[in-house]
């Protein structure tokens, strides 16, 4: 199937179209996947926003069509068409709506952004601070006498290590 000729076929032409079907998209998927970094409830606020904007600007954007009269410099009569933004109230009141759910969409993800804890340290991540002083003393003497066996040190030599890092 080839991409471009259904891109063509959706004619996004204007942005408004392009924000319904995005928005549209986003609330499908929403609904059967889980996103990553912000809840479903809050893309699915987002993506309505989006789908009610893109619905009242498309509803605002008119054709107007009126037939051109024949004349000497243009030729006979033809029909005409133009876009035109002609808001009217359902227009109004989905673009209204559409930029209350952007907004309340927004609003939701940056609270929870700001008040979610941070996480829990890993404990096996723990800092030489964090550990409790007897595992640090234990596992100190463990590499101490490996180094002592590793280096064949005699009982004397050991002895003068020990009382110089005291």
């Amino acid at each position: 199937m080839d991409v471009s000729k259904v891109l063509n076929n959706l004619k996004l032409d204007v942005w408004y179209r392009a924000v319904f079907y995005v928005g549209t998209l986003c609330l499908i998927a929403s609904l059967f996947f889980e996103v990553k970094g912000v809840t479903n409830a809050q893309l699915q606020l987002l993506s309505l926003g989006a789908i009610c904007l893109g619905l009242g600007e498309w509803k605002n954007h008119k054709v107007l069509s009126w037939i051109k009269p024949a004349n000497a410099y243009t030729g006979g009569p033809a029909l005409m068409t133009a876009p035109v933004r002609s808001p009217d109230v359902v227009g109004k009141i989905l673009d209204v709506l559409g930029i209350v759910l952007l907004c309340i969409g927004t609003c939701a993800i940056l609270r929870s952004s700001l008040l979610t804890p941070p996480s829990p340290p890993d404990p096996n991540t723990l800092t030489r601070n964090q550990v409790p002083e007897s595992k640090t003393a234990t596992t100190d003497n463990q590499i101490d006498q490996l180094v002592y066996e590793l280096y064949n040190l005699p009982p004397e030599e050991i002895k003068i290590v020990e009382d110089a890092t005291k």
